[in-house]
Order: structure tokens, then sequence, then C-alpha cells
């Protein structure tokens, strides 16, 4: 009986682990790893010289929307690739492209030659750089583990990009104070390279299902919208993805007006701000990760999202550092299953040789969240930061709650 207990409890403390005993996936887990420490650079590094260059949040969400057009246009594109060649040389040559964009950026800062249009136009690379490489980096995650392991590896997958949120952004903040903007961004370019290298040692073969049909890229396009469009789960899925991506995920881009105008903090405080989620879901993916396989997924994804968007509002009304970070970090623990929920929920409902066009759709969703910042950049300036955020949070909760009742099979997936 004593010896039962002990290998219980051994398999208990496993399982959270189990994806990693794959080669392939431990690999694509330390590129992704690297890819969303670059991801926190740019994301600290490129509001910090705006607001310092501009002071305005009407530019910061032009910018943020420059890179979101691009990233609704190069998603679908990512997915056709990603489907019809080997999703590793997908995101090795584009993590190229990135690296490059970034070291360039770097160098127009490092030589004081550094104008706002070249924000823009750099914001617009990497933008199509990420939107080919994201679909093709979430589609991965199914061609190296077994059906079994995959909630695991998503729970995993995501636990390491929130690592990366926990630590890149206070590193990105802190990089920026002591060392200059372009520290920053050559930062990033090493951590493209890192990504790109250690992807180029996954297998060269894995489970991916590549689509062999001889078809144009509209026509495979167009498959990829209509069985969405016929998988009623995957459509409620695309729907409900699109409210935080429209009227939630743009706080990101305007929380230097809260660092510096609400809390009254500085670069470093800027950074452990942005890392506040990334806390929070830590604690949420380790719970997942315990789990294991969650019954009523699409259930809990609505439930966390709505206390996600509330912890959101009162994050916006605060006035405290300590409060503000408090605030975020709780909404980082009902927001990560949320993120990886809706993921499983997609995998699983896929079929094999749409995985890359589907997921393509999903990322293309996020493609709305600069629109979002756009709309949230002009709030600001119109209402102040406080007054946007509450707004557009309590929208969203408002439109969750619509979909959620409209949605009966999400619900019971």
């Amino acid at each position: 009986m004593a010896l039962g207990i002990l290998q219980r409890s051994r398999n208990y403390l496993v399982r959270p682990l189990a994806s990693l005993k794959v080669r392939d996936f431990r690999y694509l887990a330390l590129s992704n790893l690297a890819q969303g420490f670059g991801q926190w650079f740019q994301t600290v590094g490129l509001p910090l010289v705006v607001f310092e260059m501009t002071k305005s949040g009407t530019q910061m969400g032009l910018i943020a929307g420059a890179r979101g057009g691009i990233v609704l246009v190069a998603s679908p594109l990512g997915g056709i690739l990603s489907d019809r060649f080997s999703r590793r040389t997908v995101i090795v040559v584009f993590s190229a492209i990135a690296a490059i964009q970034a070291a360039a950026l770097a160098l127009l800062m490092a030589t004081d030659l550094i104008k706002i249009w070249h924000l823009y136009v750099f914001a617009v690379v990497e933008g199509f750089a990420n939107g080919v490489n994201q679909p093709a980096r979430t589609a991965f995650v199914s061609d190296a583990v077994d059906a079994p392991d995959l909630p695991n590896a998503i729970a995993l997958n995501s636990i390491v990009q929130n690592a990366a949120r926990v630590t890149g952004p206070p590193l990105a903040g802190a990089i920026y104070g002591f060392l200059g903007k372009e520290a920053v961004f050559f930062g990033l370019a090493a951590l493209k390279l890192l990504s790109m290298g250690v992807t180029l040692l996954i297998s060269r073969q894995t489970r991916q299902v590549i689509n062999r049909k001889q078809e144009s890229a509209l026509r495979s396009l167009w498959e990829g919208v209509r069985y969405s469009y016929d998988n009623k789960v995957v459509l409620a899925l695309l729907i409900v993805h699109a409210v935080p991506s429209l009227l939630v995920f743009p706080y990101i881009n305007i929380l230097p007006f809260f660092a510096f105008d609400v809390v009254h903090s500085n670069a470093q405080g800027l950074g452990w701000l942005y890392s506040g989620v990334g806390w929070g879901s830590l604690i949420g993916l380790a719970w997942m990760a315990f789990a294991g396989d969650l019954r009523h997924k699409g259930l809990v994804m609505f439930g966390t999202f709505l206390v996600y968007a509330l912890f959101l509002v009162g994050f916006s009304r605060s006035g405290s550092f300590a409060l503000s970070m408090t605030l975020l970090i709780m909404a980082g623990v009902v927001f990560a299953p949320t993120s990886a929920l809706s993921q499983i929920i997609l995998l699983l409902k896929t079929r094999g040789d749409m995985t890359g066009r589907v997921v393509a759709l999903y990322s293309m969703v996020m493609g709305i969240a600069p629109l979002g910042a756009i709309l949230m950049g002009v709030a600001v300036d119109l209402w102040g930061p406080q007054n946007a955020v509450s707004v557009f949070a309590s929208l969203a909760v408002a439109s969750v709650i619509v979909v959620a009742i409209f949605a009966p099979s999400l619900r019971r997936a």
C-alpha cells in the first residue's frame, strides 16, 4: 500500500513535466522562450521610444496599428506556408528576418539617426515576420507531441512564454534605463538569433501532416476559412478571441502612461507592470499542468476571461503602484487558463491537415488588437488612460457574456 501511494505521488509530480521527455518539444520550448524574451523586449522598448520622442497616445496607437495591420495580412500567409512546408523551416527563416530588423533599428538608435517614421517601418517589418512565425510555432506544438500529451504541452509552452513575460519586461526596462534604448534592440536581435539556432536542433522529421494539394494560395486559404466556418466550435473560438484582442489587450500599449503619469514610477517600474500578468499566469498555468485534462473547457474559459476583464477594470482605477501590480498578477492567474484552454480546444477540434490555416486565422484575429490600440490611444488623449481602459474592459465583459449565451457548442467543448 505504501508503495502504491509512493508511485501515485511520483506520477502526480512527474505529470506536469510529461511533455519535456520529448526531445523535439524541449527544443521547441527553448526556442519559444528566446522568442518570448524577444517579443517582450520589443513590447517594452518600442512604446518607451515612442513615449520619449512624442508623449502621444495617438502615435503609440498608430504604430501598434501599423504592426497589427501587417500581422492581419501575414498570418494567413503563415498558415498556408506552415501547412505546405516544414514548420521548422518557416520558423528559422522568419526569425532571421526579425533579427535583421531589430539590429538595423538598434544601429539607427546608436547613431542617433532614429526618426519617428523609422519606427513605423520597423514595426511593419517585425509584424510581418511575427505574423508568419506565430502560426507555425503554435501548430508545431501538435507536431512535437502525441495527442494525449497535447494539453500538457500547451500548458508547459504557455508557462515558458509567461516565464519570459515575468523576467523579460523588467530586464528590458533595466537595460533601457541603464544602457539606453539601442541596447534593448541589440538584445532583441541576439534573442531572435538564439531562437533560430535552437529551432535548427529540432528534427527535420516530425508528426506534421503536410498539405500536398496543388492549389493556389488563395484557394488554400479559402479552404481554411470554409472549414473554420463549418466547424462551430472553431468559429465560436475565433469570435470570442476577437473580443479581448479589440477591447482588452491594447492596454499593454499604453502602460507607459500608467507607469509615469498614474502611479508615478520609472522605466524599471514599467517593466514590472508589464510582467505582472506574467507572474500571475505562471501560477494559473502551474495549476493547469498539475490538473491535467480539464472537463468543461469552454465553460471554464468563459468564466476565467470574465474575471480577468474585471480585474483590469480594477487596475484601471488604481493610483498605487503596489495595488496596480497586485491586480495585474491576479488578472494573470485567471487569464492563463483562458489562453491555454482556447489553444487546447482549437488544436483538439481541428483536423490535422487544416491546423496551420486554422491557427493562422486564430492569430489573424490578434491582428485587430492594434485597431483597438488606435482607438484606445485616441481615447487616452480624450479621456485619460484610466477612463479609457475602464470603458474598454467593461465593454469586453458585456461582449463575452453575449457570445457565451449564443455559443452553446463552445460552452460544452
